[in-house]
């Protein structure tokens, strides 16, 4: 079975591939976080660019848009218990993207591993102005107890919202709209992953295996629900 989104084919095997081919870099050469991180961290101003006007509001308007989603998403599914097809979209639709905000951003990376891994934030290391020690991505560690860096919440959320859209809008009459819609989405999502590197919240690790995760999740969602927004392949 595969699902086909965003020109992405996503299928079990290329997804083990996947993994493989992100966890290799980081397992070889586990600097390579801090080399990323670095570029966007100044001695004296530390993660700057997260402490101006522009990147607090991009930062702040992108986290309500991944809410937003969710929230709709939700809304869209209990009310299934009540019409056949809320909002023209149909009811596995509506699970679909509901149950991908739950089980990827909410229990997978926010209720499991960002307060059981204890990866300490970019900010939070000696390298970077802090106190705590740098962990190599998988490695579970004892220097952050809650709300810590492995892995992206933010990320998960991003993805989560680029998928839900992506699913939600295939139901609209008007192509254009449609295509816009989800230019948008994807756009709007890969800044918002990027910001929570270069505002030194995340390492690039822990936001590329949130989007590897709820892409996991996706497949298997798909696999179950069938939502007739996704081009399922046999």
């Amino acid at each position: 079975m595969a699902i086909r989104i965003y020109g992405l084919t996503l299928t079990p095997v290329g997804l083990l591939i996947a993994f493989i081919a992100l966890h290799l870099p980081f397992a070889i050469w586990p600097d390579l976080d801090l080399l990323i991180s670095d570029l966007f961290y100044h001695p004296t101003a530390g993660f700057w660019l997260g402490k101006t006007w522009l990147g607090g509001t991009t930062r702040h308007f992108i986290h309500q848009l991944m809410l937003a989603t969710g929230f709709f998403a939700a809304v869209g599914a209990i009310l299934t218990f009540f019409y056949k097809r809320p909002m023209l979209v149909p009811n596995q639709d509506w699970w679909f993207v509901a149950l991908l905000y739950i089980l990827g951003p909410g229990l997978l990376v926010n209720s499991l591993f960002k307060d059981f891994w204890g990866r300490a934030r970019p900010r939070n290391i000696l390298e970077f102005g802090g106190d705590k020690t740098f962990t190599p991505v998988f490695q579970i560690s004892d220097q952050c107890t809650i709300n810590c860096s492995f892995t992206s919440g933010e990320g998960a959320g991003a993805t989560a919202m680029a998928i839900g859209i992506w699913v939600l809008s295939a139901h609209l009459s008007d192509a254009g709209l449609r295509a816009l819609l989800r230019r948008g989405a994807l756009i709007i999502a890969s800044i918002g992953i990027s910001l929570r590197v270069i505002f030194g919240a995340h390492f690039t690790s822990d936001t590329l295996f949130s989007i590897f995760f709820v892409l996991a999740i996706s497949l298997l969602l798909a696999v179950w629900l069938r939502p007739s927004g996704l081009e399922l392949r046999k």
